[in-house]
């Protein structure tokens, strides 16, 4: 997704983007974790994993976490 927002100087800029990870996007793409089969029209990807302080992160299995890539340019 790419968007151009315009800010003027001295002012603010708030946009909030929702992510929707959905298994449609992203059926071609290999080793995915999903939430539900591969076959099903419900299921969408994974949920990332919550650890609490202090957990081993060797122990729990499969960890699923996202990343999210922004890109800001800024004139003067």
């Amino acid at each position: 997704m790419h968007s151009h927002f315009m800010v003027s100087p001295k002012s603010t800029y708030k946009h909030t983007f929702t992510l929707l990870p959905l298994l449609a996007y992203n059926r071609e793409k290999r080793e995915i974790a999903l939430d539900g089969k591969l076959k099903h029209e419900d299921t969408n990807l994974a949920s990332s994993t919550l650890l609490k302080e202090g957990i081993d992160r060797t122990v729990m299995g499969i960890l699923v976490d996202y990343k999210i890539k922004v890109t800001l340019t800024v004139s003067g």
